[in-house]
């Protein structure tokens, strides 16, 4: 029903035709923004015949951003040859939306959309009193505080091509009420509690429900991060993939017993050149909290995803509604924070500030993503200086946390994995040892059968070679005794040989327990690699500081810095 009234609008006049269509024709926020094009038109009486001529304005505006088919941006590109009433100058959208109709057939099985953005690092919300964790503990019943405390970095969300510029997204209160009202999360409320979870940029989490079978990774936006995260939705319930590219795994969490499309999505991993995988890719279905209702499979999926960004054990039970507490009441806090600024930094509902955004525009510069914001000035804000200096020394202060978070982290890796190697030593130790008696006891094993085979050739050979009479007794005696010491001989061997069995399992015991401490540690050392990364990256960035600050203190006249 719904493609078919997509192929009524398509034969309306004024539409794209084919030679500039999107690549996703069907996507309800193109139809939707087309739609709003050609009604401005309708209303100044232009003409659509000329909407798609070579100097058309459609047709300019997609040549402007240097591309051959209509996307998101070509929209706010557009420069009408008529008065239109014009948005807000200075309000910007800095992360990719879910694009749902009415019906929110976004959420169902197959009819999930997704936009057109690269990857896209979040600003950082300026949740100060949130700080890093590194520890690795277990997370269950009434833990789940520690599930909404979070390492303060950004998180990457990725869609397809380009980025587009996006409608104006439903207001947080929709997503509040949802959280206050115990209601079944939407992709926008996933995303919206997600970006609370500030995660380091090891981890690369995709929209919810993306991708589609016909998305496509841009090849020049390669996806660094080596855990890739997945909200996948079939029948109105969620669950949530983790990518291990190294190890070429997918592990599923889901909350119920019931089968999602984690092969859909390993079939597209497999088809993306920018994931970059080296080899095979497995599924893994992994043990998670059960949820005992039908409306809390998100809040479980975020359960689980703060677990793995913090490195921290899969919890074993969820407080649901104490989770939907703590996010609703920070969604709260951040929106009053944005009502309570001055006009000059407000932004649209459940968007970043546009004084974090420096991060999103620097990482996407023109070498390394086709669909940049454009550097029209639109998104220009004019800060004071005393306020680009508080902005900065928050900044600062933040890396500097972050710095002596990392140090402690990796401190306690290392420590973490210095146990494991002595651990590692006593169990390979042991191994030897038992090796040792092993052979020892074989080799007593294989003479006491000899032994016992010959004794048994010689008492046979006596009792055939010659007649022995009752009344020799001391013959009959000697012949008793030759039977009941290769009798004794069988049961010894029976004996060694149960022994052996014994030492040979608790060996191959020994040798499993040595392979999982070999992988732990191996995977140990690669998350005290990428520490040592953030904490070398991060000793940069305050050197750099520290040039920069000793700059402006010499263009000032002043020959003396206290830090």
């Amino acid at each position: 029903m719904k493609q078919q009234q997509q192929q009524q609008e398509g034969k309306r006049p004024g539409w794209w035709p084919e030679k500039y269509a999107p690549e996703n024709p069907e996507s309800p926020s193109m139809i939707s923004r087309m739609n709003a094009v050609i009604k401005k038109c309708n209303k100044a009486d232009y003409s659509l015949e000329n909407l798609w001529k070579d100097d058309g304005f459609m047709v300019q505006a997609i040549r402007k951003g240097g591309r051959d088919r209509l996307t998101q941006r070509t929209f706010d590109r557009i420069d009408y040859p008529f008065p239109t009433e014009q948005s807000k100058k200075g309000v910007a959208t800095a992360g990719p939306e879910l694009q749902r109709n009415s019906s929110n057939a976004i959420e169902s099985d197959t009819q999930y959309q997704a936009t057109e953005a690269p990857a896209l690092s979040l600003p950082d919300r300026g949740n100060s009193d949130i700080s890093p964790l590194s520890s690795k503990h277990s997370i269950s019943g009434s833990h789940n505080d520690e599930l909404l405390t979070s390492p303060n970095r950004a998180v990457s969300i990725d869609s397809d091509k380009s980025f587009p510029a996006l409608p104006t997204p439903p207001p947080v209160s929709e997503t509040i009420s949802r959280l206050r009202g115990s209601d079944w999360l939407k992709g926008i409320d996933i995303l919206r509690c997600v970006e609370l979870l500030n995660a380091s940029p090891e981890w690369h989490i995709f929209d919810p429900v993306y991708p589609l079978p016909t998305s496509k990774l841009s090849e020049r936006n390669e996806v660094s991060a080596n855990s890739l995260i997945f909200f996948i939705n079939a029948k109105s319930h969620w669950s949530l993939c983790h990518l291990d590219r190294r190890l070429g795994l997918l592990k599923h969490y889901n909350s119920l017993p019931s089968e999602m499309p984690v092969n859909d999505l390993k079939s597209w991993i497999l088809e993306q050149p920018a994931i970059r995988l080296t080899g095979e890719l497995s599924i893994r279905e992994e043990k998670c909290p059960q949820q005992e209702d039908g409306v809390n499979c998100g809040i479980f999926t975020l359960a689980v995803l703060q677990a793995l960004l913090n490195g921290n054990s899969i919890p074993s039970q969820v407080d649901a509604n104490h989770l939907r507490s703590r996010f609703a009441g920070q969604l709260e806090s951040n929106t009053s924070s944005e009502l309570a600024k001055p006009s000059s930094e407000a932004v649209s509902p459940g968007m970043p500030p546009i004084s974090r955004r420096a991060s999103f525009e620097q990482s996407h510069s023109d070498a390394h993503n086709p669909g940049r914001l454009d550097d029209s000035g639109e998104h220009d804000v004019a800060f004071p200086p005393l306020s680009h200096l508080q902005e900065f020394a928050k900044s600062l202060e933040k890396t500097k946390v972050n710095l002596r978070e990392d140090i402690k982290a990796l401190e306690k890796q290392q420590e973490q994995m210095a146990k494991m190697s002595e651990e590692r030593d006593v169990f390979q130790q042991k191994v030897q040892n038992d090796q040792k008696l092993t052979d020892e006891l074989t080799g007593k094993v294989e003479k006491s059968e000899a032994d016992y085979k010959a004794a048994c050739e010689w008492l046979n050979q006596c009792i055939k070679g010659c007649k022995v009479e009752p009344a020799n007794t001391l013959l009959n005696k000697i012949i008793s005794d030759a039977e009941s010491t290769i009798q004794s001989s069988a049961a010894e061997i029976n004996s060694h040989k149960e022994m052996l069995e014994s030492m040979q399992a608790k060996c191959d015991e020994y040798k499993d327990t040595i392979e999982k401490l070999q992988a732990e540690i191996l995977s140990s050392t690669k998350q005290g690699d990428v520490i040592g990364t953030n904490i070398r990256r991060n000793r940069e960035s305050l050197a750099h500081v520290n040039q920069e600050f000793a700059k402006i203190a010499a263009s000032l006249g002043f020959t003396e810095c206290k830090e």
